[in-house]
């Protein structure tokens, strides 16, 4: 009777360790800010991307975000809601050296943005910073920059 009550609390304590385990594996690692389009539940990241679709962007949104392993997004997570309070955009210019620096006071890409966008064709820019306000927390956070490289 005691050697089986023995098995019984070891077993209990490795399935405890498991789930544990597990729980660690869906944590958040952080978040991540990305483009939205109209219309659409594709959102971009950064990277490349063809330039007439870049255009089409309207917003810069965020969502928590997970290490790459996990498949699943765990529900409890997808409740945490951030809103973009402002954003900017930092073009290099290849022969001067100029940065010009473009300000969203909110998540919406203005028109002024993706004019510049046309006119520097293929030019790498990266987002930074993005000033984001948790829903729940009250907390104002700057997210890592998106480094965007259109392409034609």
């Amino acid at each position: 009777m005691t050697l089986v009550l023995l098995f019984i609390a070891h077993l209990s304590a490795f399935a405890a360790d498991k789930s544990k385990k597990a729980d660690r594996q869906i944590l958040p690692t952080g978040i991540e800010a990305f483009f939205v389009f109209p219309n659409s539940d594709e959102i971009f990241l950064g990277g490349d991307i063809k330039i007439n679709k870049l255009l089409t962007a309207e917003s810069i949104s965020s969502r928590v975000q997970f290490a790459k392993n996990v498949k699943v997004r765990p529900i409890q997570w997808d409740t945490l809601k951030y809103t973009t309070q402002e954003f900017s955009m930092r073009f290099l210019n290849q022969y001067t050296g100029d940065i010009t620096v473009l300000e969203s006071k909110s998540g919406k890409i203005t028109e002024e943005m993706k004019n510049t966008i046309k006119e520097n064709g293929s030019t790498t820019f990266y987002v930074s910073p993005i000033i984001v306000l948790g829903q729940y927390d009250g907390i104002k956070r700057q997210l890592p920059p998106i480094e965007v490289r259109p392409k034609k």
